[in-house]
């Protein structure tokens, strides 16, 4: 039976989730196929550990070679359940929003702690409680490898760093999504989940360069290279759940979805809008966006939004001097007070592994890249 990695981490937990993604392009768009449905998991753990936990680690390295890994407690996720009796048996509902398997580490410090198997049978589903606790955590645990072993760096104050990355060899889908949806795809409505937006246009290119002349470039695609890193911070069980389940229903870089700039990007020169036109005040290279249909978030002053396509962009009268430009909408909206008109943007993951950062007290942070895809 493997055994549990019993050691508080020092500060927090970094989380890797892997996904296999293949990408197939194209010149003006891509196939992608998930090739794996659940990611993979490490938990990259750091502690500072006395001589003698030092050893302990030692020796649990060494026997795990011959039991086959470790059970990874999955610290993010860990619940307070208060004094334990020895010898008791506790009938047990999972907590809400938290990923459980069928066993635990019920845990108050890296020597008070046991694997308990959640039990379903005809006393119903219950834990069974050898130790004796004064103020216990439930922690899921999973099935893992140490495939570099420990490392172990010590001090002249008796104390040691100690490192160590767990990789899962089980775990589950838990993909899940209550975002609405515009065509079909999630909307990203909340910006303040959003601790940033970074942004990047570029092209897919061959260079050709025999370097005694001036070098010649070939796009390898029709469509820009609109790139962004994405990053949230939750700080409660409830927002980290409903993030790690969103998160999963990507599927790493398969699975894509709306994002609006929530940007004034258009100035309208109306105070209302009615109908399927727009009217917006021209800027300089904005009548390239008629090359192709493009998407819009509407938003009134009451914070409520509309989403339609844009299927025409054409010059029409001025007002004040300034040249206008008209976009005509796929679907009728009547908006009387707009707050903003914001581009909506089809984006992906364009990464296939994401990191987690769990710190004590802090909640949790992600960072994601992101690339545009064509609607």
């Amino acid at each position: 039976m493997s055994t549990a990695w019993p050691f508080e981490p020092l500060s927090g937990v970094i989380e890797e989730l892997e996904w296999l993604t293949d990408i197939i392009p194209s010149k003006a768009g891509e196939q992608r196929i998930a090739l794996r449905t659940a990611p993979r998991r490490t938990f990259n753990l750091s502690h500072i550990l006395t001589d003698y936990q030092a050893l302990s680690a030692r020796t649990l390295i060494i026997g795990a070679q011959a039991d086959g890994g470790f059970l990874a407690p999955d610290w993010a996720q860990a619940t307070a359940h208060g004094p334990q009796a020895a010898g008791t048996n506790i009938p047990f509902t999972a907590p809400a929003n938290v990923i459980m398997g069928d066993q635990a580490l019920l845990w108050e410090s890296d020597i008070l702690n046991e694997v308990i198997t959640i039990t379903t049978d005809s006393n119903g589903t219950h834990i069974d409680v050898t130790l004796s606790y004064t103020d216990a955590l439930l922690i899921p645990l999973w099935g893992a490898h140490s495939a570099n072993g420990v490392a172990i760096e010590r001090s002249g104050a008796q104390l040691n760093a100690v490192s160590i990355a767990l990789t899962t060899y089980e775990h589950m889908d838990v993909g899940a999504s209550t975002y609405a949806q515009y065509l079909s795809n999630d909307i990203v409505p909340d910006c303040a989940k959003i601790d940033g937006l970074s942004e990047s246009v570029d092209w897919q290119k061959s260079e050709f360069d025999n370097s005694t002349s001036i070098t010649e470039y070939l796009r390898a695609r029709t469509t820009a290279d609109v790139k962004y890193t994405m990053s949230w911070r939750v700080t409660t069980p409830e927002e980290y759940y409903e993030l790690l389940q969103w998160l999963h229903s990507r599927r790493g870089r398969q699975k894509v979805f709306w994002l609006s700039s929530r940007g004034h990007d258009f100035e309208l020169s109306t105070a209302t809008i009615s109908g399927t036109s727009i009217l917006v005040y021209r800027r300089p290279g904005l009548t390239a966006l008629d090359l192709a249909d493009f998407h819009i978030d509407i938003t009134n002053a009451a914070g409520v939004s509309i989403y339609r396509m844009v299927t025409a962009v054409t010059v029409t009268s001025s007002l004040n001097g300034r040249a206008r430009l008209a976009l005509t909408i796929s679907a009728s909206a009547s908006v009387s007070s707009p707050r903003r008109i914001s581009m909506m943007r089809l984006t992906r993951f364009d990464a296939d592994r994401i990191e987690l950062d769990h710190r004590a007290g802090e909640g949790t942070t992600v960072k994601v890249p992101c690339i545009e895809v064509a609607a």
